[in-house]
């Protein structure tokens, strides 16, 4: 007569993590275990597919099920099996975002703002590019450093964490020469015993940026 007694098979998917790579990844198998170590997998029926594969940074399980297995043995028949599903994990992979150190002369234009990112993998022969990063420099017009910063939607990289590293954008003075004439003013007047004033002068440059606010002036310009 077959064996009765209530036998429990443990089966449990395999589990990975791995880390995105642009390729299609998989674990497969299980292990089996059983409560009655003369009833094995040889008495077992799989129909199933113990395989969990991806591309993308996600979770992928097997869909593995009791309804996958059945028991075979006429010598046992009280057979219940416990299904644990398996999977496989894919991680963001971590790159690295710099933004690129640029320069201009005072009163120019900006020039466009760059990076560079180290990490990315290619997709079917094709290099992979981080979407929607946004560069944006610190304001200010005058000659000195400003920091250019990197921003990018997590939720349009799906696949990679994004660490940014900030450029430097600097400003250099001017050095072409300019030229500004002072014309002081003049007067003419007929002497009538008093006191008589001509002051102020006249400021005109050859840059037009360049005004009277940018000069320091010390002396006095009157006479009386």
């Amino acid at each position: 007569n077959p064996d009765t007694t209530k036998v429990v098979v443990t089966i449990k998917g395999h589990v990975d993590t791995l880390t995105f790579n642009g390729k299609n990844q998989s674990v497969h198998g299980f292990d089996f275990a059983s409560s009655n170590e003369a009833y094995t997998l040889d008495f077992v029926n799989f129909t199933g597919d113990s395989v969990a594969t991806g591309k993308d940074a996600k979770q992928f399980t097997m869909e593995l099920a009791d309804t996958n297995f059945k028991n075979v043995s006429v010598n046992y028949t009280n057979v219940e099996f416990n299904v644990k599903n398996g999977n496989l994990v894919i991680l963001p992979k971590p790159v690295t975002l710099t933004v690129a150190n640029v320069s201009k002369t005072y009163g120019d234009k900006d020039p466009e703002l760059t990076y560079t990112v180290e990490g990315l993998v290619k997709i079917d022969t094709v290099q992979d590019e981080l979407k929607d990063v946004t560069l944006k420099r610190k304001s200010g017009e005058d000659v000195g450093e400003y920091s250019i910063t990197a921003s990018v939607k997590g939720k349009s990289n799906p696949n990679y964490v994004v660490s940014t590293t900030k450029g430097v954008f600097k400003i250099n003075p001017d050095t072409t020469k300019i030229v500004v004439t002072i014309k002081g003013h003049v007067d003419t007047v007929e002497y009538d015993g008093k006191k008589h004033t001509v002051h102020g002068f006249d400021f005109s440059s050859d840059c037009s940026s360049y005004s009277i606010d940018l000069v320091s002036f010390g002396g006095d310009s009157v006479v009386s």
